[in-house]
């Protein structure tokens, strides 16, 4: 790979942790380009070639983590096979990997960025779905389902691993809804 490509990864890396650590600082809206450049070590000019705005970091980091998701489940055109417990596993594996910036954005009220990166993903995949099709509303209940899932996880400390919720998810997704749900123990 060319070096100046490398070294350009490197930089847009540098500045999306930069920001994710100072917002675990303070208020994402107290946080100047100024700041997170000079925390970065980077010019002015490297956060202009690479960012339009702040939240355009967020977008960047959130993309980038789905796509090495997506780089390691299997992908399936079938919702049933694409939601399954070794999927959801390795999914959990890395939002844990990521906790903390994770829990960052949601706290600080990105978690929607969160949420539309896995509605664009499940889009991806199931690209041939019909635009009409009613399916894909059970498409975005079991995707909005993963987030809220992962983030209680990630927020009760992931005490649990990710093969026990990732079974539990699974579980549940494949319930009947109609059926009251049972207490947990």
């Amino acid at each position: 790979m060319d070096k100046r490509l490398i070294e350009n990864q490197r930089v847009k890396q540098d500045i999306e942790q930069t920001l994710l650590d100072l917002m675990q600082q303070k208020p994402f809206s107290e946080i100047s380009i100024t700041e997170i450049t000079t925390a970065a070590n980077v010019a002015r000019t490297s956060y202009y070639r690479n960012f339009t705005s702040k939240e355009s970091i967020l977008e960047a980091f959130v993309e980038a983590l789905h796509q090495e998701v997506g780089a390691t489940i299997n992908n399936s055109k079938n919702a049933k096979l694409m939601f399954t417990a070794s999927n959801v596993v390795i999914s959990l594996t890395l939002y844990a990997h990521y906790r903390e910036q994770l829990l960052t954005l949601y706290d600080q009220g990105f978690g929607h960025f969160i949420q539309e990166e896995i509605n664009r993903y499940a889009e991806d995949i199931l690209g041939d779905m019909p635009a009409t099709s009613l399916d894909r509303y059970r498409i975005y209940f079991i995707a909005g389902g993963m987030l809220n899932t992962a983030i209680q996880w990630l927020r009760n400390g992931a005490k649990e691993s990710p093969e026990q919720i990732a079974n539990t998810f699974v579980q549940l997704v494949a319930q009947d809804l109609t059926k009251p749900l049972n207490k947990c123990d």
